[in-house]
């Protein structure tokens, strides 16, 4: 009977510290599954955040691609044409010598030799004037050039309403004669004259009126008014 009870109190102790083994174990396995995912956790966020700061940054750096290409685009339409002063020529090596001679508002443009019989320009709508811009245009190619090729001018009125122009060259004998049938031989000058048609309101008017002289890829202006 005795030997019975010790080994009942022998087996409860062996049953007690099974039982603590097994919570010992399920225990630790319950900590370090948490451990880990902790630490999963952690690296997802850390990865998120990777993420967010890679597409943060990439955000920034397109802004500012951006911006500096707004700013070379304004400084390229802020870029300022070269201003044509009356008499003062300016020119392009080996190509030409522009001098700006004055402009006029003229109902009738007339030659600068008046003979018994010349070639004049008189305005064709009533209401309506001309603005002459006078260049001479001195030839420094080896080449003969076309007088209708020597340059494009254009008269914006206001910064808003645009005109164009057409051109005439004076001949040897002081007269107009067609620029498209006209040579500049080489380092001869040729007096053009500009012609542009405007309605007296603009003539009349106190807003700027600029012209913008093309002459192959440079652009000059003259501050008409």
């Amino acid at each position: 009977m005795e030997n019975k009870d010790k080994s009942k109190e022998i087996l409860k102790k062996i049953g007690i510290v099974a039982l603590i083994v097994i919570l010992t174990v399920i225990f630790t396995l319950a900590i370090e599954h948490k451990f880990f995912l902790k630490n999963e956790t952690y690296e997802s966020a850390k990865e998120n955040e990777q993420i967010t700061t890679n597409e943060t940054y990439n955000i920034a750096s397109e802004k500012e691609n951006n911006n500096t290409g707004k700013q070379n685009s304004n400084r390229t339409e802020t870029k300022q044409n070269e201003i044509l002063v009356q008499d003062t020529p300016v020119s392009e090596s080996e190509k030409y010598e522009l001098t700006f001679k004055g402009s006029e508002f003229s109902k009738k443009v007339e030659p600068p030799v008046l003979t018994s019989f010349y070639t004049y320009y008189e305005a064709k709508q009533e209401g309506h004037s001309y603005l002459v811009i006078k260049l001479d245009y001195k030839n420094l190619q080896a080449t003969d050039v076309t007088a209708d090729d020597v340059a494009t001018v254009k008269v914006k009125y206001n910064d808003k309403y645009e005109y164009s122009s057409f051109p005439v060259i004076v001949d040897k004998d002081g007269d107009f004669t067609y620029a498209n049938i006209t040579n500049i031989s080489p380092l001869t000058v040729g007096q053009m004259y500009y012609l542009c048609d405007l309605p007296d309101e603009v003539v009349n008017a106190s807003e700027p009126i600029i012209a913008y002289v093309q002459v192959g890829s440079k652009t000059y202006q003259i501050n008409i008014r």
